[in-house]
């Protein structure tokens, strides 16, 4: 898990096997991989609409704390991180380390 500095850079993007449906004030969150369903609340289905690959968590929580009034940064910095943890994310480290033919090698 990423430090909350760190995780304010990441450009999270969603995963391509997860379908999202806008249900009301919620969104809801089908996984193609298992027909896993995930139900977010209000907030955390406004975050999961910000996630766009090329939006910092960092913006985000700015455009989702002038919206409400009040700072977001935290919410926003753990909804992602959630977001991560379920496999729902494609990769939301900055820090990540792509599988290549150098890693795990030594220097």
């Amino acid at each position: 898990m990423t430090s909350s500095l760190d995780a304010l850079g990441s450009t999270p993007s969603r995963h391509p096997a997860i379908e999202t449906a806008e249900v009301l004030d919620r969104v809801v969150l089908f996984d193609d991989r298992d027909a896993g369903v995930h139900e977010l609340n209000e907030s955390a289905s406004l975050v999961w609409l910000a996630v766009d690959g090329s939006t910092s968590v960092g913006a985000m929580a700015d455009r989702l704390g002038e919206r409400v009034g009040r700072s977001v940064t935290d919410e926003v910095v753990a909804a992602v991180e959630e977001f991560d943890r379920l496999g729902l994310l494609r990769d939301a480290s900055p820090f990540a380390v792509e599988p290549g033919p150098l890693h795990g090698d030594r220097v």
